[in-house]
């Protein structure tokens, strides 16, 4: 019976994990009086490896994603030329409360983007630049069975400056999980 598959003792949730992930992605960026220049929507493919101690009724652990954006954010008009928001990376440490066979979460931790300009037709010196950030979410994620788990995440990442110390950014991702525990 699914009672009996899904174990709820000691060391359910414990040990490592990894797994894909399907991401909508609303991306937007302002001035520093953050009025919107360009906001834009993708679906974006990424992958997730993470490590879950558990102790009593809490779930801690840390956990690395990179999610392929592939987002354009440069219109010549507005930016003077193009600008593609390749990828972003989290580090991630979590937080969650463990009831039976399901887990309710919050995240908190670093992002990282790597913007390309090298398509912009303006600049003299086109280049790849990295820039960071910070990551906030919560999440809630439920064993199919004892390797098996389905999660759905919502995170925002803020960026300080991107390509320019007048733009922020925020990314906010509503996320589809699917995980092995190995």
């Amino acid at each position: 019976s699914y009672a009996e598959e899904v174990n709820t003792s000691k060391g359910a949730w414990q040990g490592f994990y990894g797994g894909v992930s399907l991401s909508n992605i609303d991306s937007k960026l302002m001035n520093i009086t953050g009025s919107t220049i360009i906001s834009g929507n993708s679906v974006s493919p990424g992958l997730h490896l993470g490590f879950n101690n558990e102790t009593a009724n809490f779930v801690i652990g840390a956990e690395a994603e990179i999610t392929n954006v592939n987002h354009d954010i440069g219109r010549p008009e507005v930016l003077y030329g193009g600008v593609i928001l390749q990828d972003v990376s989290r580090l991630k440490l979590k937080v969650g409360i463990k009831l039976n066979d399901s887990l309710f979460y919050g995240v908190l931790g670093k992002s990282f983007t790597t913007l390309d300009d090298t398509t912009d037709p303006i600049l003299s010196r086109r280049k790849k630049h990295y820039e960071n950030g910070r990551t906030k979410g919560i999440g809630y994620s439920r064993k199919i069975n004892q390797k098996l788990l389905v999660s759905f995440e919502w995170t925002e990442d803020s960026f300080d400056t991107v390509g320019s110390s007048t733009l922020l950014t925020t990314m906010k991702s509503a996320t589809i999980r699917a995980s092995y525990r190995f």
